[in-house]
């Protein structure tokens, strides 16, 4: 195989990645707007849980006292659970590359250089997109464990 023939090649691979490259990009931000709905919608679960007990103990039994170890470690999950949760939506952006980007220092490119590049720095965008998306799955993960701490908390506040 000549040179021509191995670089013909490699631009041949290069059109038929660059096919992949926008469902990618679909892909990965649907499920990265999934996973930041379900931490958004798990800070809203917790959030109604956590309010609704006192307020539903205190209609039911005025004489249950609020000053409770328990009652405290119960409320404290909560705000852990609601700081993990905003970070986990606001840390790490879905990324996308730049359009202002590519005009200003890709058009001199080749058509086949500029396909290239493109194909390289997407790949290297979704690889990031798909760890922050993990890291989110990893936040969530961690905001039911202490969810169910949380519930426990509540119990043990309730039997005494």
């Amino acid at each position: 195989m000549t040179g021509t023939d191995e670089t013909q090649d490699t631009l041949l691979g290069v059109e038929a990645a660059q096919v992949v490259v926008l469902p990618s990009y679909q892909w990965a931000m649907t499920r990265y707007e999934a996973a930041d709905s379900r931490v958004q919608g798990f800070i809203s679960f917790a959030a109604t849980i956590t309010l609704s007990i006192p307020a539903l103990v205190h209609g039911l039994d005025s004489g249950k006292s609020f000053h409770s170890c328990a009652l405290y470690t119960a409320v404290g999950l909560f705000l852990l659970i609601f700081i993990l949760g905003t970070w986990a939506r606001v840390a790490g952006s879905f990324l996308l590359l730049s359009p202002a980007i590519l005009y200003s220092k890709w058009l001199r490119y080749s058509d086949q250089e500029f396909k290239k590049r493109l194909l390289y720095h997407a790949g290297r965008a979704f690889d990031t997109n798909i760890r922050r998306l993990n890291n989110k799955a990893r936040v969530l993960t961690l905001m039911t464990v202490l969810f169910a701490a949380e519930v426990i908390a509540f119990l043990v506040w309730l039997a005494h």
